[in-house]
């Protein structure tokens, strides 16, 4: 996001301070980062962030679902801690795993009667179009507008723009496969445990997870997994507080989760025992694939 961007993120005019980690070069940052604890679960403490929200900060983000936990915070919830914050402060809330809740879990309506609220929704990953870098915004035309205005031409290609379209007009088809990604996830959550993994509850199409104290650490698990070919996500590079010992697991298809076991188990020096299992899992959600297709 650019500087002029963020500019206009602020009703005032006047420059937006970004509180965050990272940020784009250039624009001035005044970091406050709001950490969650493992203890909990990666729970977001509601109360502690409803303290935060009233510092008067110029720009918020906020993901959720969030990445790399899965965790949740519902939409009544949600919407009651930022009616309270200042208009001018702006909040920007990432939903790009909304959809694998639920649409009814989602700001978007609340968002477009806001005066300060904007929905950021990647169609990359609830949608299978990562490889056509579209989504779209949900916010007060006010807002948007602004935003058009320092948004550069043909930021999304004609062909990225149809089949997002497309995609939109069949919530049917998505949401069966919602439904199927839960199943699998709940297959694999399971098998993962049962090999000695903590994972961690979340609602999007991955697991986080917490590797035995006794066993390899992440770095070394994700070099044995590319061994054979399964590629998993070394978490401590994906947020500061996490440890040596987190992975982010995808969750696939049926058979590839099934890969990702044997490699895991591989990696850990252990026998996943899951095979029989595995076997009704693959033919329930084959016969799932077939009833998509009809």
């Amino acid at each position: 996001m650019s500087k002029d961007s963020l500019r206009h993120l602020r009703s005032d005019g006047r420059p937006s301070e970004v509180r965050g980690e990272c940020c784009t070069q250039s624009v001035q940052v005044c970091e406050a980062t709001f950490r969650v604890n493992e203890a909990r679960g990666f729970e977001v403490d509601t109360c502690e962030l409803e303290r935060a929200l009233g510092r008067g900060y110029d720009l918020v983000v906020l993901v959720n679902p969030n990445s790399p936990t899965g965790r949740i915070l519902s939409r009544d919830r949600l919407e009651g801690l930022l009616s309270g914050v200042s208009a001018r402060t702006r909040v920007w809330v990432d939903e790009t795993y909304m959809e694998y809740v639920g649409p009814e879990q989602s700001l978007e309506k609340f968002a477009a009667r806001s005066e300060h609220i904007v929905i950021c929704k990647s169609m990359s990953k609830c949608y299978a179009l990562s490889g056509a870098r579209v989504g779209y915004l949900c916010a007060g035309a006010h807002q948007l507008e602004a935003l058009r205005a320092v948004t550069p031409p043909w930021v999304v290609s004609l062909p990225a723009q149809v089949a997002a379209v497309e995609a939109l007009r069949d919530p049917k088809y998505y949401a069966a496969r919602y439904a199927q990604t839960r199943q699998l996830r709940s297959f694999l959550d399971a098998e993962l445990r049962s090999i000695g993994i903590e994972t961690f509850p979340g609602v999007a199409n991955f697991l986080l997870c917490r590797l035995p104290a006794d066993g390899p650490d992440a770095a070394t698990l994700v070099a044995r997994c590319r061994e054979r070919d399964v590629f998993i996500r070394d978490a401590a590079q994906m947020g500061s507080r996490l440890g040596a010992r987190f992975v982010r697991i995808a969750v696939k298809d049926a058979d590839t989760n099934v890969q990702i076991l044997h490699a895991v188990s591989y990696g850990l020096g252990v026998q996943w025992r899951g095979d029989d299992v595995a076997a009704d899992q693959i033919a329930t959600s084959n016969s799932a694939l077939n009833l998509l297709s009809t």
